[in-house]
C-alpha cells in the first residue's frame, strides 16, 4: 500500500515538474514565433500563436501585454479598429489583474483607452467615457511610479495628444505631469527632449507663460528653458526675461557663486579698460578739439575684436565668431546720445540666424539677429558719460547640423564698429568735444602733439 501511494507521489510529481518546466517553455516558443510572423506581417499566423500561447499559459501577463501590443499594432492599418481596440483593453486589463502593479500596463491601457476615444470621436459616437478612464489609468501609473521619467513622458505625451478635449482640471494634471517629467530629465540626455517637449507645449498655447508653468522652480530646469529658447527665433523676445530668471535662481541656489561671477566680470572689464587708457596715452594729437576723423584714428588704434569661446579653448580672431562666446573691444566714446554702428553679418541654420548681445562696460545696450549673409550695419542708441569702454558682443546660439549632405553652421562674424552723435547728426555737424576730455580722462600727462 506504502509502495502504491509513493509510487503515485513519485509518477505525480513527474507530471508537475514536467508541466511545470515544459508550459512555460511552449508557451514562450510560441509568442517567439508570433512576435517573428509580426514583423513579417503575416499577422493571420501571428494571431493564432499569440492565442496559442496564451491558451498554454494563461497566467502570464507579459504574454497578454505581447498580444495587446500586436493587436494596437495592427489598428494602424485598419480604418474599422474599434473591435480590436476593445480587444487589446481587455488583454490589458487581464495582465492588470494579473500584476495589479505593473506600470507600463496602467500606461498602455490608459493609451488604448485614448485611441478608442478618438476612433469613437470619428463615428460622432462619444460619451466620454473612455477618456475619463484614461486620465485614472494615468494617474494610477504615476502615483505607483512617482520618479519615473518614461512614465512622466508617457503621460504628459498622450495628455498633449489629447489636449483640445481636457478640461481645465485634466489640463492641470498633464501639465503636471510635463513639469516632473522635466524635473528628472537632468539624468538624460536633454536637449532633445527638451526642444520636443517645449516645441509641443508651445504649438498648443502659444503662450510663454505655459512654458514657465511646466518649468521646475530650481537653476537647472530655468537653464534648460533658457536653452530652448536661443534654439527658436519666434522666442526670443522672452529671452533676456528668462537669462534674468536664470540669475536669480543662480543667485538663490549658488549665491557665493553668483557674486563671485559678478565680481569677476566687473573686474575684468575694469582691467581691460585699464589695458586700452594705457594704450591711449600714448596718442599724440594735433588739434585742439577731437573731430570725427580724430575720433575715427583714435578708435582705429584701439579697436581690436579679441576674446574666447565658451569652452574656454578656442580663440577668435578676426571678429570670426564659430563658437558661442563673448569677444570685446576697447573703444573712446563721446559723453551723451550716440549711435553705435557694429558691421556685422552672419550665416543661419536651421533658418534661424546668429543673435548678438551688445554690452558697454558690462551692461546690455541691446541686442538682436543679425539677418544677412552680407555686411551691413547693426545700430544701438546709447548714452554715456564717455571715455574708453569695453564693448563686447556675445553669441549665444551656435549650431552646426548636416541635412540630406549640406552642412549648415550658425556663425557671427563681426567688423568694424563706428560711432555717430546722436546730438549733432539732425544738424549734420560733426563731432566735436574739447580735447580737455581726453586730459580730464586720462590725466595731466596726457600728451597731444603740437
Amino acid at each position: 500500500m506504502n509502495r502504491t501511494v509513493a509510487g503515485i507521489i513519485t509518477i505525480g510529481s513527474y507530471f508537475a515538474i514536467t508541466f511545470i518546466i515544459a508550459v512555460p517553455f511552449v508557451s514562450n516558443l510560441e509568442i517567439e514565433k508570433a512576435n517573428a510572423c509580426k514583423k513579417e506581417y503575416r499577422w493571420g499566423n501571428a494571431d493564432n500563436m499569440y492565442n496559442k500561447a496564451i491558451n498554454i499559459n494563461s497566467f502570464n501577463a507579459e504574454y497578454l501585454k505581447e498580444y495587446s501590443n500586436f493587436i494596437i499594432h495592427k489598428t494602424q492599418y485598419q480604418k474599422n479598429d474599434l473591435l480590436l481596440l476593445k480587444r487589446s483593453t481587455t488583454l490589458y486589463e487581464s495582465a492588470l489583474r494579473l500584476n495589479p502593479n505593473n506600470v507600463e500596463y496602467w500606461t498602455l491601457l490608459g493609451s488604448a483607452m485614448i485611441k478608442i476615444y478618438k476612433s469613437r470621436l470619428r463615428l460622432n459616437d462619444n460619451n466620454g467615457v473612455e477618456l475619463k478612464i484614461a486620465l485614472n489609468c494615468f494617474k494610477k501609473a504615476v502615483a505607483l511610479d512617482p520618479n519615473g521619467f518614461n512614465t512622466f513622458y508617457k503621460v504628459g505625451s498622450a495628455g498633449m495628444d489629447i489636449w483640445q478635449y481636457l478640461d481645465k482640471n485634466e489640463r492641470e494634471f498633464v501639465l503636471v505631469s510635463i513639469k516632473q517629467n522635466i524635473d528628472l530629465s537632468h539624468a538624460y540626455s536633454w536637449e532633445p527632449f527638451i526642444k520636443h517637449i517645449y516645441q509641443k507645449i508651445w504649438n498648443l498655447e502659444k503662450t510663454f507663460d505655459v512654458l514657465l508653468n511646466v518649468t521646475p522652480d530650481n537653476l537647472a530646469a530655468h537653464a534648460r528653458l533658457y536653452w530652448f529658447i536661443t534654439q527658436d527665433s519666434i522666442l526670443w523676445k522672452y529671452r533676456k526675461e528668462q537669462a534674468d530668471r536664470v540669475n536669480y535662481y543662480k543667485q538663490k541656489e549658488n549665491p557665493e557663486e553668483f557674486f563671485q561671477e559678478k565680481t569677476k566680470k566687473t573686474e575684468r572689464v575694469n582691467n581691460i579698460k585699464e589695458i586700452y587708457k594705457n594704450k591711449l596715452k600714448n596718442v599724440k594729437i594735433g588739434k585742439e578739439s577731437i573731430d570725427t576723423d580724430v575720433l575715427k584714428s583714435v578708435n582705429m588704434y584701439l579697436f581690436e575684436w579679441q576674446g574666447m569661446a565658451n569652452n574656454e579653448m578656442n580663440e577668435y580672431k578676426n571678429g570670426n565668431m564659430y563658437w558661442s562666446g563673448s569677444i570685446y573691444t576697447g573703444i573712446f566714446i563721446p559723453a551723451g546720445n550716440i549711435t553705435l554702428h557694429i558691421k556685422a553679418r552672419g550665416s543661419r541654420a536651421k533658418n534661424i540666424w546668429p543673435y548678438m548681445i551688445v554690452e558697454l562696460d558690462g551692461n546690455i545696450v541691446g541686442e538682436m539677429f543679425v539677418d544677412d549673409p552680407d555686411w551691413k550695419s547693426y545700430d544701438f542708441d546709447i548714452n554715456t558719460d564717455g571715455g574708453v569702454k569695453v564693448l563686447s558682443v556675445t553669441f549665444p546660439n551656435d549650431y552646426c547640423h548636416t541635412v540630406n549632405g549640406v552642412r549648415e553652421d550658425r556663425n557671427l562674424y563681426l567688423g568694424d564698429v563706428r560711432i555717430e552723435s546722436i546730438t549733432e547728426r539732425g544738424a549734420g555737424g560733426s563731432i566735436d568735444f574739447s580735447i580737455r576730455s581726453f586730459a580730464a580722462y586720462f590725466g595731466p600727462d596726457y600728451r597731444r602733439s603740437g
